[in-house]
């Protein structure tokens, strides 16, 4: 790509269909190399980003002149195995995960009753500075007149 958006529009659209193809086939052995002349505009460069964009290439790099466009595999979905226990009738992944949620419970108990221990004075702190700030607003609101009048 060499020129201004007008004459370059027919090679951006066969690059629009191009990434179009890659990204519905999952091409991971092939790529698309985009070259980026020395007189380009740059609208023309703007433009191939919007096309990248739009197609939603996830991965493509820029390097010097070129832009390279791969596609990565696409993860497999494993089936999750389930373990049985044999003369009991129930799914053992049930019963794990209810110990196992409950075990992680019990170890954020303990994490939070920890913290309170290590640092207690400073909400004992907070709690006092919070107790003394009310007491004070109620001391000082007593004491105003808010703009009555004193001679009547």
């Amino acid at each position: 790509m060499n020129n201004s958006l007008d004459l370059e529009n027919k090679k951006i659209n066969d690059l629009q269909f191009a990434l179009r193809k890659l990204n519905r086939v999952n091409d991971t052995v092939n790529g698309i190399q985009i070259h980026l002349g020395k007189k380009m505009k740059y609208e023309v460069y703007v433009k191939v980003l919007e096309v990248l964009e739009l197609e939603k290439m996830p991965y493509y790099m820029q390097y010097k002149d070129d832009f390279f466009v791969l596609m990565m595999p696409k993860p497999k979905n494993k089936p999750k195995l389930m373990t049985i226990v044999c003369g009991s009738g129930f799914l053992a992944g049930d019963v794990d995960q209810e110990y196992f949620l409950e075990q992680e419970r019990k170890a954020k108990l303990e994490q939070i009753i920890a913290l309170f221990k290590k640092n207690w004075i400073l909400f004992a702190g907070y709690l006092g500075l919070a107790i003394l700030n009310i007491l004070v607003l109620v001391k000082f609101n007593k004491k105003q007149n808010y703009n009555q009048k004193d001679y009547i």
